[in-house]
């Protein structure tokens, strides 16, 4: 699997020529550069968020066509999460290359069994031919609740994650894609059948951001959009994680901050909340408009890192 990666100013560049396309009466309530639309409608919101599967760069080898389509869910259903709003319904789009049928069925049982896991409706979709599998996923929710954005940490609030232990996602995916060493079926299983971390839902949340693109690039995301910085005093990393590192010669460090698909999220809340097996108090938010682990600075970079 090679993922294909937009230069970050490139990438900056084609969502400002999409604003000034569409930017036309919008109404979106979370406005740009967040991963989900809201639009408001009577006495409330919905947020919706669209994301697009690839097989050629986004199935890493061993993952099965199940897999495929339950991840698919997860992604798009995460990004609702994270703006406070539980996902209740799904379309799914299928652009198939000529390919067995019983795999496309595997797709779909992957994104039933994920919507029946997570009480989501299935409402149906469409189905093309292409030249590659494609999994286009648009899940929505509404909410007459606050929205959570990513500009609304506050100095003095504190910094949570909540998610998979951290630098898990990113062992698993270097021993399908890299050829580390490591059980490859635990990758899989860590790596094709995510969390979703609903419980997020009962926080008060000031900010918040789906971690997709490494723990370290999540925390610039919030940073910047805040305009404050982050002070990270705990990690989460559990054995298997530790191994991972060793046994590769990967500094672990690159694991929790620079790796990627952790499908956790970070947020901050001014309120103190007891700390469980998903949910660790990482830091606190500060004025210094910069990222740091036990006053050393994180680089502001992503899983790019381990493709270079």
């Amino acid at each position: 699997m090679d993922k294909i990666v937009l230069d970050e100013s490139k990438e900056q560049a084609i969502l400002r020529s999409i604003k000034e396309l569409v930017d036309v009466k919008n109404q979106n309530l979370l406005g740009w550069n967040e991963d989900a639309v809201a639009v408001p409608v009577e006495e409330g919101y919905i947020v919706l968020n669209s994301d697009t599967w690839v097989a050629s760069t986004d199935r890493p080898d061993g993952l099965s066509f199940f897999n495929c389509g339950y991840r698919a869910l997860i992604n798009s259903a995460s990004d609702i999460i994270a703006k406070g709003v539980n996902p209740k319904y799904a379309v799914i789009s299928l652009s198939i290359p000529k390919v067995d049928v019983n795999n496309v069925k595997e797709v779909l049982k992957g994104v039933a069994f994920a919507c029946n896991k997570y009480n989501i409706s299935y409402l149906g979709g469409d189905l093309n031919s292409a030249n590659d599998l494609v999994i286009d996923v648009t899940t929505w929710g509404y909410s007459n609740d606050k929205l959570i954005r990513r500009d609304g940490a506050k100095v003095g609030e504190f910094i949570y994650w909540i998610g998979p232990s951290m630098g898990m996602m990113s062992s698993a995916l270097g021993i399908l894609t890299n050829n580390w060493r490591g059980d490859s079926s635990k990758a899989i299983k860590i790596y094709g059948i995510p969390k979703l971390y609903v419980d997020f839902l009962q926080y008060d949340a000031s900010s918040a951001i789906d971690c997709s693109d490494g723990v370290a690039s999540s925390l610039y995301h919030l940073s910047i959009m805040s305009d404050v910085g982050f002070e990270i005093n705990l990690i989460n990393v559990n054995k298997w994680t530790e191994e991972i590192a060793d046994i590769n010669g990967i500094d672990i460090m690159d694991l929790i901050f620079y790796g990627g698909e952790e499908l956790g999220i970070l947020f901050t809340s001014h309120l103190v909340y007891e700390e469980s097996k998903d949910l660790i108090l990482l830091g606190k938010v500060v004025e210094r408009k910069e990222v740091r682990y036990l006053n050393k600075i994180i680089d502001n970079k992503g899983w790019q890192h381990f493709n270079s």
